[in-house]
């Protein structure tokens, strides 16, 4: 009992010794716990809850800004055009003012006559616009080329040649149309392919239409020797002298259009060509693609 009552009171001293410590600020011999505070601060509100008046919020780090996007059309509106509008007006004059002329050669290529023209312009340097038909051009597509590799200018003439296309319904145009646009576009290396003209000459408003849709203008002409007929070398020359004017487009034929590919005569074309050219060379005139 006496050995109990002496550990008790160590115990006891122990623990009043612990106590004084803590009360009077000194660091605790454990160092496992802080002074305690008789009065805790007042919480302060978050800064984050209370951001400055004067200082505007600042963008979020998370979504870094980015340049305009190119304008698109709205749901609900029309895309601009992939191609410049062109006209449904007929071209029957030159690109340029003054003392030209524009030669037109239709229904090629053919592979007797093509060539002689080409080597024709060649020797007076002289340039054309050959409208090709689409069936002769897939029958002769290096003739095609090779109008092409002259600096001569194609011009889509339908796919049969046929007059009475203005009769067809609208599907049928749009495939004469579309369809030689489409192979002279493949056979000429995507060669500009600025005009169309109708067999015959032939117009509607439709398919003016369908052509300015196609990109192309509808070329006509102004001068008509009617070479078509075969009336002679000389009245070809004849007609063309009497009635070539400054701006004049010339209608001239390579081919056959109502034969099949490589059919048909044009040798007084060819004759009258040869001699027209120096002839108009003389009179002052140069060469222009029609516009």
């Amino acid at each position: 009992m006496a050995r109990m009552s002496v550990m008790t009171g160590i115990l006891t001293a122990a623990v009043l010794a612990f106590g004084t410590a803590c009360g009077s600020g000194a660091p605790s011999a454990l160092g496992t716990s802080p002074p305690p505070r008789t009065t805790p601060p007042a919480a302060s509100p978050s800064p984050t809850l209370s951001p400055l008046p004067s200082s505007p919020a600042a963008p979020s780090p998370s979504v870094p800004s980015s340049p305009p996007r190119p304008t698109t059309a709205l749901p609900g509106t029309t895309a601009p055009p992939s191609t410049p509008q062109v006209s449904t007006a007929l071209v029957f004059t030159t690109a340029h003012s003054g003392r030209y002329v524009a030669l037109t050669f239709d229904d090629g290529p053919h592979p007797t006559y093509t060539p002689q023209i080409l080597a024709l312009l060649q020797r007076y340097g002289a340039h054309a616009t050959f409208c090709e038909i689409g069936r002769n051009a897939q029958a002769f597509p290096d003739l095609v080329r090779q109008v092409v590799a002259d600096g001569n200018r194609l011009c889509d003439h339908t796919m049969t040649h046929d007059e009475q296309l203005g009769t067809r319904p609208l599907s049928t145009i749009t495939q004469q149309i579309g369809a030689g646009k489409q192979v002279l576009l493949e056979l000429g290396g995507g060669a500009p392919l600025p005009y169309y003209r109708q067999p015959g000459g032939n117009w509607t408003m439709t398919i003016r239409q369908v052509a300015a849709d196609n990109g192309m203008q509808s070329l006509h002409w102004s001068v008509d020797p009617r070479d078509w007929s075969m009336p002679g070398t000389a009245a070809i020359v004849a007609r063309v002298e009497a009635n070539l004017r400054p701006g004049s487009v010339l209608l001239m034929h390579d081919g056959d259009g109502d034969l099949g590919p490589g059919a048909g005569d044009r040798s007084q074309s060819v004759a009258a060509l040869a001699i027209l050219l120096p002839w108009m060379i003389q009179q002052g005139y140069r060469f222009d693609y029609p516009g």
